[in-house]
């Protein structure tokens, strides 16, 4: 199985401001996932989205499900936000819920127990899921300060 990651998300500027803008339904997941990171965090930074991709596969079956479907199984929308620049986690984004698949810190990626407990048809193995987000190499920090530059001239 092949995977790939597709960019959701562009820096743009506007009335002043640096955004982070989007296709509406991913960026609700993850600004529902920021507020959920966030939360117990104390001091001055909270989880800002800065980047949002989309894994995909060349397997049709790949992150599908049959809960809660009649006669084809279900697609699950697999989501990697990135927060602040730095972190990188990647959620399963389907029908009313979401849960979380796995968190990269640096080069550590850590799969979460509910990516295991989901009743996929087909998923990739959790080798192929690490190296993908282990691959991202986000240049969303270089954007942001160019989306600045443009500010102050």
């Amino acid at each position: 199985m092949k995977l790939y990651l597709t960019k959701l998300s562009h820096i743009t500027t506007d009335k002043g401001d640096v955004k982070v803008v989007g296709a509406m339904a991913p960026m609700s997941a993850a600004g529902a996932l920021t507020e959920w990171f966030g939360e117990g965090m104390e001091g001055p930074v909270k989880p800002t989205l800065t980047a949002l991709w989309r894994i995909g596969s060349d397997d049709p079956l790949a992150f599908t499900t049959w809960l809660n479907t009649d006669l084809n199984p279900s697609k699950v929308d697999i989501l990697v936000a990135e927060m602040n620049c730095r972190y990188l986690v990647a959620f399963a984004d389907w029908s009313s819920c979401s849960f979380n698949i796995a968190l990269r810190i640096g080069d550590e990626v850590h799969l979460h127990e509910d990516y295991h407990l989901f009743p996929w048809i087909k998923t990739p193995t959790d080798e192929q899921l690490i190296a993908l987000l282990r691959s991202l190499q986000s240049t969303t920090a270089e954007e942001i300060r160019a989306a600045r530059a443009t500010l102050t001239n």
